[in-house]
């Protein structure tokens, strides 16, 4: 279970996994995830300055996935 919580805080994106490995703590962990969230919200913003598309398509994947 302790392994499960640590995948489910850390996740699968190789940054953070990688700030894992390199001992950061799970403040440091979640601001690189934030720091990707802002990468792919500015990638979506170059197709769709209004932001429709991003909610659309990004922001609810949780909710269909769940």
């Amino acid at each position: 279970m302790r392994d499960l919580r640590i995948y489910m805080a850390v996740g699968g994106m190789p940054q953070a996994v990688e700030a894992y490995v390199a001992g950061k703590n799970f403040s440091e962990i979640d601001m690189v995830k934030r720091q990707i969230i802002t990468l792919y919200e500015e990638d979506f913003k170059k197709n769709d300055a209004s932001g429709r598309l991003l909610l659309k398509s990004f922001y609810l994947v949780p909710f269909i996935s769940a």
